[in-house]
């Protein structure tokens, strides 16, 4: 029959919060650092959205302009040739929301494991004062796991919105290009300047009033971006509270066992979002 393990004393068990602390941060930070590549992402699908809403314009105009010329089939052609174009931009825009899925689901991984954590800190027999509930002030530092779940509760929320609204987008594009294909067809049969006039003015109010509406899913991985910045703020400051607990020393002497120091963990996680600043312009 086993021996049961020892009781920790005060000091182990501050240490072993202080190194979870410093896993949660480092997770909530990976979490941070995703979701900025994921939003430079879905900005540049939503930079190529609004090239598709311009270059959709051009599809009535030669609807009018077949109507009216002795040469319709020309514009038809040219008609085809503005769908293609547009399909292009809708291929591109596709494979950078494919990118934020895999960041998105990166994301997921790391949010786990910041929870997991938490949940071995509030488990710990002598930190209690730890897990009170407190109210989150935005304001004050956090200083208490219950303090950061309650940030790591709203990034959740709204990450799970994104998650689901990019799944929705993805499906969307194939489906507006699908629409497009009924244009792009080389082998669309021309009846007259009428009927074919139509389809092309039918095809263009269906695209871009599809095309229209991603705008709002693409945004739900922006709002998660900017949450997240909070939460990593959080899981710092939780972080520097656990240590301090666990190493009673001067500010500037406080570190603990494989402890990623602060700043260059805030500036891993800010190195994506900084190069999505630099590089694309809303």
């Amino acid at each position: 029959m086993s021996e049961p393990a020892p009781e920790l004393t005060k000091e182990q068990v501050r240490q072993q919060a202080a190194n979870l602390a410093d896993t949660a941060a480092n997770a909530v930070a990976k979490v941070r650092s995703e979701l900025a590549i994921a939003a430079a992402a879905a900005e540049a699908a939503e930079k190529r959205l609004w090239v598709v809403e311009d270059d959709i314009a051009e599809l009535p105009r030669q609807a009018d302009y077949m109507r009216e010329s002795k040469r319709p089939r020309e514009h038809l052609f040219a008609a085809q040739r503005a769908a293609d174009k547009i399909n292009q931009q809708l291929v591109e825009a596709q494979k950078d929301v494919a990118e934020v899925q895999e960041k998105l689901g990166r994301a997921a991984k790391a949010f786990s494991v910041a929870g997991e954590s938490l949940d071995k800190i509030d488990a710990l027999p002598t930190e209690q004062a730890a897990t009170e509930v407190q109210p989150e002030d935005p304001g004050q530092p956090v200083t208490t796991t219950a303090q950061l779940r309650a940030r790591l509760t709203t990034l959740g929320n709204a990450f799970n919105a994104a998650v689901e609204t990019i799944e929705n987008t993805r499906a969307q594009l194939a489906f507006i290009r699908s629409n497009l294909d009924h244009l792009r067809s080389h082998s669309l049969e021309f009846t007259n300047p009428t009927t074919t006039g139509s389809l092309i003015d039918t095809v263009a109010t269906v695209v871009g009033s599809d095309v229209e509406d991603l705008h709002g899913g693409l945004k739900a991985v922006y709002y998660s971006d900017d949450l997240a910045g909070e939460a990593s703020q959080g899981a710092n400051e939780l972080e520097i509270a656990f240590r301090a607990a666990a190493n009673p020393t001067s500010t500037s002497a406080q570190t603990a066992p494989g402890s990623a120091d602060k700043n260059s963990r805030i500036g891993r996680a800010l190195a994506p979002e900084q190069a999505r600043n630099n590089g694309l312009d809303r």
